[in-house]
């Protein structure tokens, strides 16, 4: 994973930026859908991706318990992520 981050910080990444589409209840747990962007400075999208986070207490605080990114094929085309999990 630090050479995937790495590889972004030196091509250009900046920011990045969390679209949360939408949370729901998985029995204790807490599912999280969205999409996110690598930016670089000039706001170049350099990566995009979609994400589920399932997220957990523990200890009184929510942590994520799993989390799976998934960068659409149309995304390494330079096309717009789709904005549905469907």
């Amino acid at each position: 994973m630090a050479d995937l981050y790495q590889y972004f910080f030196d091509n250009g990444l900046a920011g990045i930026e969390v679209h949360t589409q939408e949370m729901y209840a998985v029995g204790d747990m807490i599912c999280e859908l969205g999409t996110s962007e690598g930016l670089t400075s000039s706001g170049h999208v350099l990566s995009a991706s979609r994400y589920m986070t399932l997220w957990k207490t523990e200890e009184g605080k929510w942590r994520a318990h799993r989390d799976y990114l998934r960068r659409p094929a149309e995304s390494a085309r330079g096309a717009a992520v789709p904005t549905s999990w469907a």
